[in-house]
């Protein structure tokens, strides 16, 4: 009892540490399905988006060459310095000229389209047909390609074997010797087969000139049928450049440039290292930019989708929290629901009112500008009236940096006070601009709490995957994979995740039909696992952000941290035997 009588007193001295409350009710089971919903429908609306865009609109790839990492132009553009950013897209020419290269190589190889004149090629190329033709082939070939290494490797094994077996009786030390070669050639050709059936099917494009000939070494002991394998993996490579040539979805690319910076983020703060925080925070604003100056449309689509997606979902999100915090009351995802969807205007609106103002000073700006215009006395009169367009500009400045700073806070406004949109853009404003070294330090504060708290809850999600995983290979690895005769079924099924890549791809074209359907279950399973841990992340979000606004409140108004606006209906309130005044009784916000 005395225990959370002290833990009351400190909390009520010292109220920021009810930042710390923040991991605990972020994972509230309603909140994090609610993350999980909008997180769902953000990327179905994403992925249609994808689908109906033109290749013309997509993303290149910058295009791979020896030892170069391949990467995204959303990702050139974020790190590249500002100087070489004027003629991005002559650079996406230049980009696209690479690869009608390299394609032109791929087409030329004689083990992959021996029957092609040079002028096949070039209309296969100005036709855009030449990516289509390289994975046609490629995808009638592959299988017998992997038949045949498949024979490869059950040869040469089988020969290994044979020679293991002969010594096994003796004990002398040329045998062991022996055998301990024969374990490491049988353990060094199972490693080449697993090698090159990956780049057969799914693995990176690479330096070809480096890489086969020591893998046909050791798998092609007796030195036959190298020429149709040493073809395959040209073919092979040929389909990976073709991958690599067709463009990728907007949204997809932007969703995994966004994710991996906000990752490098989460590990800066928890390190403390705040260079790295802040560049990764740099190239999140520099990708921001490529998809506003390269992708206008469909950017404002996607914004305009997450602020309503937000506004219900991290609108229920924030009422959850502040009924948390303040009463210390449980409420379910659908109460939490049917407030924010009450609400939708104001959620929506208290944004929108701040770039109305912006835009509505700008457009005053822009129409003083026409005078300049007018002969001889245009001048004079935009002379004049400049400290017109100061006061405007200082205006949007106002409102630029300001709601910059209190986006984060404008949705828990509404859901803490039940304001209108309007209320929430002028409470938010005035609450940033008269603390806002207090509004730096809880930043400060939750961002590294928050940050430890994201790799701890990653931490666990790997754990829990690879434990899992290795367990359930145990017993199940015990069977082949349909395809590769060097691999257990369950490696086949389900890659082993890694702390940086919780859901691996997986090589669909190891498995058969059974066990592509076992792999979707496993896949659908995990992926859930992965989505966790950004639910969190979102609801983390939402939650701390709820707090700050409240503690804000107190600095500011002097308003009581227990206070939140409460609705109750009637037959709520007959139920609990309530008199009849207090049913009477306008509901106002409970101070």
């Amino acid at each position: 009892m005395s225990s959370s009588s002290d833990n009351c007193s400190l909390m009520g001295s010292l109220p920021f540490l009810k930042l710390f409350r923040c991991f605990r009710i972020s994972i509230h089971p309603a909140k994090l399905a609610l993350a999980l919903m909008a997180i769902f429908i953000l990327c179905v609306v994403g992925w249609i988006m994808d689908f109906v865009c033109p290749d013309s609109s997509k993303v290149y790839m910058t295009a791979p060459g020896a030892g170069q990492v391949v990467m995204s132009e959303l990702d050139y553009y974020a790190v590249t310095a500002s100087d070489k950013l004027r003629d991005f897209e002559q650079q996406r020419e230049v980009f696209a000229k690479d690869y009608r290269d390299l394609l032109k190589v791929s087409l030329k190889h004689p083990g992959n389209f021996p029957n092609l004149s040079d002028k096949d090629i070039d209309d296969l190329l100005d036709k855009g047909k030449a990516v289509e033709t390289i994975t046609r082939h490629y995808d009638k070939s592959y299988p017998d390609s992997l038949a045949l290494l498949d024979e490869l490797y059950l040869k040469q094994k089988e020969g290994i074997q044979k020679s293991y077996n002969t010594l096994i009786e003796k004990d002398d030390s040329d045998a062991v010797a022996l055998r301990t070669k024969l374990s490491g050639e049988l353990a060094q050709l199972e490693l080449v087969n697993n090698q090159v059936f990956e780049y057969l099917t799914c693995g990176p494009a690479m330096d070809v000139d480096q890489k086969f000939e020591p893998w046909l070494g050791i798998l092609l002991a007796d030195g036959q049928d190298e020429v149709a394998i040493s073809d395959a993996l040209m073919l092979a490579h040929a389909n990976k450049i073709a991958d690599l040539a067709q463009p990728k979805g907007v949204f997809s690319s932007f969703l995994k440039f966004k994710l991996d910076r906000m990752h490098r983020i989460a590990s800066a703060l928890a390190l403390l290292d705040f260079t790295a925080a802040k560049n990764a925070i740099v190239e999140i604003f520099a990708g921001s930019a490529y998809m506003l100056r390269m992708h206008t449309v469909m950017t404002y689509i996607l914004m305009l989708a997450g602020l309503v997606v937000w506004a219900v979902f991290g609108g229920a999100i924030c009422r959850i929290t502040a009924l948390q915090i303040t009463r210390d009351e449980q409420v379910g995802a659908m109460h939490a629901l049917k407030f924010s969807s009450s609400r939708l205007i104001n959620f929506i609106g208290a944004p929108l009112w701040a770039f109305a103002v912006i835009f509505a000073f700008g457009v005053v700006i822009w129409l003083l500008g026409w005078l300049v215009v007018i002969p001889s006395a245009g001048a004079v009169l935009a002379g004049l009236v400049f400290w017109i367009t100061l006061i405007a500009g200082a205006v949007i400045a106002l409102f630029s940096i300001g709601t910059a700073m209190s986006l984060n806070i404008m949705f828990p406004s509404v859901a803490v006070e039940g304001f209108d949109s309007f209320d929430a853009l002028s409470r938010s404003l005035n609450y940033i601009y008269s603390k806002p070294w207090h509004l730096l330090g809880y930043s400060l504060i939750s961002g590294i709490y928050g940050a430890i708290c994201y790799l701890f809850i990653r931490m666990f999600a790997f754990v829990l995957l690879l434990t899992t995983y290795y367990f359930f290979a145990a017993s199940a690895n015990h069977g082949q994979a349909s395809n590769i005769a060097a691999t257990g079924r369950l490696s086949a099924m389900w890659a082993k995740p890694a702390y940086s890549n919780l859901q691996p791809a997986i090589n669909w074209n190891a498995l058969c039909g059974a066990e592509t359907f076992g792999a979707v279950c496993i896949w659908f399973w995990v992926a859930l696992v992965a989505l966790s841990v950004l639910a969190f992340a979102v609801s983390f979000f939402y939650s701390v952000n709820t707090v700050i606004y409240i503690l804000l409140r107190q600095k500011v108004d002097g308003v009581d941290l227990e206070a939140v606006y409460l609705e109750h209906r009637v037959e709520e309130l007959v139920a609990q035997g309530l008199p009849d005044e207090v049913l009477t009784m306008k509901t106002d916000p409970v101070d």
